[in-house]
């Protein structure tokens, strides 16, 4: 077969257009349903008006999680060092506080223990973790009385912290 040049161009052209052309009119498709869609919105009942039952109206966003507020108690220096849920830093029960608390199944690494401050007092770190509160949930070993010891859920974590000389608030929530 001899097509001559100007023939073998057309029938390129062709073919691109031809296997282009189904994505083409499918991103036209896509761009022309997706502009007239309309917007929809929430039907709810009405009851600013009996004879109304049914209204329509915007969805509402729940409000914000606002953070309870803490006011300063006393302000001191501790040792802080950092633990983990094994065995060979606690206890045979390594996931269970001193207070009864499950600090795996809780998984969130907002407990300390300390001897000098009473099981459930409310601490910040503020020069560590900012305004982050913490609750005294576990003890230490007896021979330290004046230490915290940060829960961490990784071990690798609570290596990296090492041994800190930090200020510590004691804080209680405003009523």
């Amino acid at each position: 077969m001899n097509l001559s040049k100007s023939r073998k161009v057309i029938l390129m052209l062709a073919v691109t257009i031809w296997i282009a052309s189904p994505s083409l009119a499918l991103a036209s498709a896509i761009n022309s349903v997706e502009s007239s869609t309309p917007k929809v919105q929430d039907v709810v009942a009405d009851d600013s008006d009996p004879g109304s039952s049914i209204g329509v109206s915007e969805k509402k966003t729940p409000a914000p999680y606002v953070q309870p507020k803490y006011s300063v108690v006393s302000i001191s220096n501790h040792m802080a060092t950092a633990y983990t849920s094994e065995a060979a830093q606690t206890d045979s029960d390594p996931c269970t506080a001193a207070s009864g608390f499950n600090l795996c199944q809780h998984g969130i690494e907002d407990s300390i223990a300390a001897n000098f401050l009473p099981l459930g007092a409310k601490v910040r770190i503020p020069d560590l973790f900012g305004d982050r509160v913490f609750t005294v949930r576990d003890r230490m070993n007896a021979r330290f009385s004046n230490r915290i010891d940060v829960w961490f859920k990784n071990k690798r974590d609570a290596i990296n912290f090492g041994i800190k000389n930090v200020k510590i608030e004691i804080v209680e929530e405003n009523k």
